[in-house]
C-alpha cells in the first residue's frame, strides 16, 4: 500500500514523541504539511491532498469544525478524514459535527496512545475505500446475493 498523507497542527508536531513518528512511519504513514492556523490548512489540504488531516477545534484564524465544513462544501474531488481535536469547553455535539467527513475526536491534552489509535482508525477507513477493497466488496456482494436467490 502506498504512504498515506497527514497533515498535522504545529503544536501537535513539537509534542510527537520519537517513538510516535516511528509508529507512524511503521503504519506507512507521511506527515507532508505542517500548519499554525486554520486558513492555512484549509490551502494546504487542496495543495497537498492529505489523506487524513488533524485538526484543532481552537486553532487560530478557522476553527477545526469550520474548517472541516468549508472543506464539505468546496469543490475538492475527495474529502480527507479528519481527527479533530477538542478540549472539554468546546461541547462539540453531533449535529455541529460534519455531515460527510468522516471524524473523530480527542480531548486535549492529547494523548499519544489515543492519537495513534485514532490515526489507525482512520488508516483503516482509508484501506476500505481502494479500488481493490471495493472490487472484494462487490465481489462479496454478488456471492451473497446468489446465496439468497
Amino acid at each position: 500500500m502506498r504512504n498515506l498523507k497527514l497533515l498535522i497542527p504545529d503544536n501537535l508536531q513539537r509534542n510527537l514523541n520519537r517513538n510516535t513518528q516511528i509508529a507512524l512511519r511503521n503504519k506507512n504513514v507521511e506527515i507532508v504539511g505542517v500548519t499554525d492556523n486554520g486558513e492555512q490548512e484549509y490551502e494546504m489540504i487542496f495543495e497537498l491532498k492529505p489523506d487524513i488531516v488533524i485538526t484543532d477545534n481552537q486553532i487560530h484564524k478557522l476553527s477545526g469544525i469550520e474548517l472541516i465544513k468549508r472543506i464539505e462544501n468546496s469543490d475538492l474531488a475527495y474529502i480527507p478524514k479528519f481527527i479533530l481535536i477538542t478540549d472539554d469547553t468546546d461541547k462539540i455535539s453531533d449535529n455541529k459535527s460534519s455531515n460527510f467527513a468522516v471524524i473523530r475526536k480527542i480531548g486535549k491534552p492529547v494523548k499519544e496512545e489515543i492519537l495513534l489509535n485514532a490515526i489507525e482508525d482512520m488508516i483503516n477507513i482509508v484501506k476500505l475505500e481502494t479500488p481493490e477493497m471495493w472490487l472484494k466488496f462487490y465481489y462479496m456482494c454478488q456471492i451473497n446475493r446468489k446465496n439468497f436467490m
